[in-house]
C-alpha cells in the first residue's frame, strides 16, 4: 500500500517534476536543521504537558520539569541524527545552546499563559500525535498527524490544533498563505472521513510559537 503525506502532496502541487524525483525515482536528500529538530523537541513537550493536563490535573502538569524535558528531547534528536546515513554536522554547541534559551522562554510564556489558549472545563483531549490514515484509492492512502485534538464537551465541536515553531512569527500574509492554511484543511477534511463527522463541527487552528 503506498503512502501520501501532506508534505509530498505539497511538493506535487508545487511542482510534480521535483516529486518524481524525490518518491519515484529515490533522489532525495533529506537534511535536518536545527530548527527541525527544535520544532521536534518543542511539539513533544508541549504534548507531554497536555496530556498530562487533561488526563490528570493542571498541578501535575505544571509540576513537569518542562525544561529538562526540552534540553533531554534536543538532546536525543541530536544524537539520533548523527547515527543516519551520510550524516552532516548542521548545528553548533552554541547554537544548540541560543535555541534552548529560546525554548526557556517559550516554555515559561506557555505556562503563565495557557488559559488564554486551553481550558480543561468542559473540554476533553482526545489524543496528541493522533494519526490519520484514509485510502484514496485502491492501492493509496493518506496519513499524517494531528498534534492536539480537542472536544467541547457540551457542545461536541472538534479543535484540530497545530504548533509551529518561527523566528519570524506569522504576519497577514503568512497567514492567508494557501501553502500554509490547506494542511490543516485537508487534515480537517479527513478527519472528518475517518471519524464519521460532520465538517461543520471541526475547527482548525494554529499555535504559533516565535522564537
Amino acid at each position: 500500500m503506498a503512502r501520501v503525506s501532506y508534505s509530498q502532496y505539497s511538493m506535487w502541487a508545487s511542482c510534480p517534476y521535483k516529486w518524481k524525483l524525490n518518491y519515484v525515482d529515490g533522489l532525495s536528500e533529506f537534511r535536518n536543521s536545527i530548527n527541525m529538530l527544535f520544532g521536534s523537541a518543542m511539539h513533544h513537550v508541549l504534548q507531554e504537558y497536555l496530556k498530562v493536563m487533561y488526563t490528570k490535573t493542571i498541578n501535575e502538569a505544571d509540576e513537569l520539569d518542562l525544561l529538562d524535558m526540552l534540553k533531554d528531547k534536543m538532546r536525543e534528536l541530536y544524537i539520533e541524527s548523527r547515527k543516519e546515513e551520510n550524516f552532516k554536522e548542521f548545528t553548533s554547541k552554541e547554537q544548540m545552546a541560543e535555541f534552548y534559551a529560546d525554548g526557556i522562554e517559550l516554555l515559561n510564556f506557555f505556562k503563565k499563559n495557557k488559559s488564554d489558549y486551553f481550558s480543561k472545563k468542559g473540554y476533553s483531549l482526545l489524543g496528541v500525535e493522533l494519526p490519520l490514515n484514509i485510502k484514496l484509492t485502491e492501492h493509496i492512502n493518506f496519513t499524517g498527524f494531528l498534534d492536539v485534538v480537542i472536544k467541547d464537551d457540551l457542545t461536541n465541536d472538534i479543535y484540530i490544533i497545530d504548533f509551529k515553531t518561527s523566528t519570524m512569527g506569522w504576519r497577514d500574509g503568512m497567514k492567508k498563505d494557501e501553502s500554509k492554511t490547506s494542511q490543516l484543511i485537508l487534515y480537517k477534511n479527513f478527519y472528518a472521513q475517518q471519524y464519521d463527522i460532520p465538517i461543520e463541527k471541526i475547527q482548525v487552528e494554529f499555535i504559533i510559537l516565535k522564537r
